[in-house]
């Protein structure tokens, strides 16, 4: 469990740093919505960049949240290694990690 936790935390942390490093390059407005054309049409500040790292950060402890519950009734709760379904959400936490980043850069 606790490799688990520090894989998710770990894109966590790196979420954050990227984050950090967009607001402090960022314009002072910045697109928050796009149309399914492509065209950015509304705008705001550069403080809403944490709202999506806020996301991120919620959704991978709603991911410990479930692994634990899982591994409590798999009653795998000492095991020291991480289990089939913990490389799967993981694989997802990554997935959601690159989206961020390709949100953020576009």
């Amino acid at each position: 469990m606790a490799k688990f936790k520090a894989g998710v935390r770990g894109l966590d942390i790196a979420a954050s740093l990227f984050t950090l490093i967009c607001y402090l390059l960022a314009p002072a407005s910045i697109p928050v919505h796009l149309n399914n054309i492509g065209p950015q049409n509304e705008f705001g500040p550069k403080w809403m960049l944490f709202l999506s790292l806020l996301a991120l950060c919620l959704f991978g402890e709603l991911l410990i949240w479930f692994s634990k519950r899982r591994r409590k009734r798999l009653s795998a709760q000492g095991y020291p290694h991480l289990l089939q379904f913990e490389y799967g959400y993981l694989a997802v936490d990554a997935l959601v990690f690159v989206v961020f980043v390709v949100t953020m850069i576009s």
